[in-house]
């Protein structure tokens, strides 16, 4: 009876004990209570993957799964996010756009994505952005890279994509052709953005009442021209901004003149007029005043 009990004490102690060391094999004493935190850190946010992108608690299996395959380096976390936003679980769900981004904050920066950012995404994701494509960025941040860096070690980092260069200064060019045209002549406006913090969307507002202009740089070209031309002259004041990841970063305000063909003629006779009058107000000899008056005809 004693041998019994024993045995079925020591089973599950040296079952435990086994599995430990078949995780930790390799590794010295030194390493061991790091790994461990490591271990258990990974198992937690597995956990909270299953909760936030499933909305389910974690299986036995596939929490043994995915932390094996992190451990051994046989997947990177980023491709365990990928995963679990491409299976089938979770793509039955059938989220809208805005529910992927709030679920994408979420599960990759453990917080809410604030108004801004889902401002940002949502019309991108509604004209053409995949849903992988925003994870991809979304995951090049140095935030991402802070809140997996305790769950991976060092020999593991090159599997967390690269951050953008937070120091660049370059904010994109946007320029715009002309400041003079006249009616129905073609107006351009070239945006070009910064290459540190894609992707990027653009807005420009012609000052005339016509709809917005609007969009996002496409992955094979990063300049958009944008053509426009005028129906009435006037004054217009065209504002172009460019947008990143993190909101506005480039705008400019500038204002054009249109003149038609009746206005340009009425400048020139205003300015035949006053050049007349200059010349022959107070002038003797009326000779050079009637010559002055058949060139200005």
């Amino acid at each position: 009876m004693r041998k019994f009990i024993f045995f079925l004490l020591f089973v599950p102690i040296f079952t435990l004990f086994a599995k430990e060391v078949v995780l930790t094999e390799g590794i010295n004493s030194s390493e061991f209570l790091h790994t461990k935190q490591q271990s258990q850190n990974l198992s937690s946010y597995i956990s909270f993957l299953y909760k936030t992108i499933l909305q389910r608690e974690s299986d036995q299996e596939g929490l043994e799964y995915w932390e094996k395959a992190i451990l051994n380096k046989e997947k990177s976390p980023k491709e365990m996010i990928l995963d679990f936003f491409s299976s089938d679980e979770f793509l039955s769900k059938n989220v809208d756009d805005k529910e992927f981004i709030k679920t994408a904050y979420q599960a990759i920066f453990q917080r809410e994505a604030n108004d801004g950012e889902i401002t940002y995404w949502l019309p991108l994701l509604q004209n053409g952005v995949k849903r992988e494509e925003m994870l991809n960025i979304l995951m090049a941040s140095d935030e991402f890279k802070d809140k997996i860096s305790s769950l991976i070690d060092s020999s593991q980092k090159d599997l967390v994509p690269a951050a953008s260069d937070e120091n660049s200064t370059d904010t994109g060019k946007i320029d715009i052709s002309k400041d003079k045209l006249d009616i129905d002549e073609e107006l351009s406006v070239t945006l070009m953005p910064a290459v540190s913090n894609p992707p990027y969307r653009y807005e420009l507002d012609w000052g005339d009442g016509d709809d917005l202009d609007y969009g996002y740089f496409s992955k094979d070209s990063n300049e958009t021209v944008l053509k426009h031309s005028y129906q009435n002259s006037g004054k217009y004041t065209i504002i172009a901004t460019i947008f990143d990841h993190d909101g506005k970063i480039k705008e400019i305000t500038k204002e054009i003149t249109v003149n038609s063909e009746e206005d340009d003629n009425k400048a020139k006779d205003l300015i035949n007029t006053l050049l007349y009058i200059s010349v022959c107000k107070d002038h003797s000899d009326k000779t050079i005043c009637k010559i002055l008056d058949i060139l200005l005809k």
